[in-house]
C-alpha cells in the first residue's frame, strides 16, 4: 500500500475524531459561552480531536458511503456534546447554590445582565458560576477532559459505536449528586434565614410597634451574606468530590477506564 493510500484511509477517522472534539468543546464549560464565536469553538474542538487522533494505534471501521459517514459524524458530535454536558453539571450545581442562597437572603431583586445567556441573572448565582469555572481551571478539569477523550480514542477509535446505555445510567446519578451538593451547600444559609425569620416573628408579636418587614429585611441581608461568605471554604470539599465523580464518569463513558 502506498503512503498516499495509507493517509487517505485515515481521513474518515480524522473527520470523525474532529467531530467528537467539536461536540465536546461546543458545550464544554467556559468555551461554550456565547461570547466565544461558534466557529472558534468548532475549530478548537476539531483541533482537539485531530490531536487526540494522533494517539490512535488502530483505526476503526472505515465508512463505505457518504451516508454512513454522515451518520457516524452525527453520532460523534452527539457523543462529544454529551460529555461536555456532563462536565457542566458541577458548575450548574454551584450556580444553584448561589441562586438559592441569594433568593433566601433577599438579593433576588439585585440582578445583572449576563451576555452569556442574554438575560438578567441573579448576582450570587453568577458569582458562584464564575467561582466554579475558576475552580475547574485550577483543578485541571479541562486537561482531564482532553486526556479522557484522547485515551478513549485509543480504546474506542472514531467510528466505533459506543454503548450509550452508560450515559443513561450515569446522568441520573450525576443529577442526584448535583442536587445533594446544592442542598448541603445551601443548608447553612437556609438555616440562618429560617432562624432569623422565626426570631423576627417572635419579636413582632412581643413588640408590635416595630415594623418587622423593614427591620427584618435590613437584618437578613447582612447576616445572610456573612454566613454565605463564611461557608464558602466549606463548600469546596463536597463540590470538589462531586467534580471528581463527574470526571470518573466521563472517563468511563469515553472509554478511558
Amino acid at each position: 500500500m502506498s503512503v498516499f493510500a495509507e493517509y487517505a484511509g485515515a481521513v474518515p477517522g480524522l473527520m470523525l475524531a474532529g467531530c467528537r472534539g467539536a461536540g465536546l468543546l461546543f458545550v464544554a464549560p467556559g468555551v461554550s459561552s456565547p461570547l466565544v464565536p461558534g466557529v472558534v469553538r468548532v475549530l478548537l474542538g476539531v483541533m482537539l480531536g485531530v490531536v487526540a487522533f494522533g494517539s490512535v494505534d488502530t483505526l476503526g471501521p472505515s465508512p463505505n458511503t457518504l451516508l454512513e459517514l454522515g451518520v457516524l459524524s452525527g453520532f460523534e458530535l452527539v457523543f462529544g456534546a454529551a460529555l461536555g454536558l456532563l462536565a457542566l453539571i458541577p458548575i450548574a450545581a454551584l450556580q444553584g447554590v448561589g441562586l438559592v442562597s441569594g433568593q433566601q437572603i433577599g438579593l433576588g431583586f439585585a440582578t445583572l445582565y449576563d451576555p452569556n445567556v442574554g438575560e438578567e441573572v441573579d448576582t450570587t448565582g453568577r458569582f458562584m458560576a464564575a467561582l466554579a469555572l475558576g475552580l475547574f481551571v485550577v483543578l485541571g478539569v479541562p486537561e482531564a477532559l482532553f486526556l479522557a477523550v484522547r485515551e478513549g480514542m485509543t480504546r474506542f477509535p472514531p467510528g466505533v459505536m459506543l454503548d450509550m446505555g452508560l450515559m443513561t445510567q450515569a446522568l441520573p446519578a450525576l443529577l442526584d449528586g448535583a442536587f445533594e451538593v446544592l442542598l448541603r451547600c445551601s443548608l447553612p444559609v437556609l438555616t440562618i434565614v429560617l432562624a432569623q425569620t422565626i426570631l423576627m416573628g417572635f419579636l413582632g408579636r412581643s413588640v408590635p410597634q416595630i415594623n418587622i418587614l423593614s427591620v427584618g429585611f435590613l437584618v437578613r441581608i447582612p447576616i445572610g451574606l456573612l454566613v454565605f461568605v463564611l461557608v464558602l471554604p466549606a463548600i469546596a470539599g463536597p463540590w470538589q468530590s462531586f467534580a471528581g465523580d463527574m470526571l470518573d464518569t466521563v472517563r468511563v463513558i469515553a472509554g478511558a477506564d
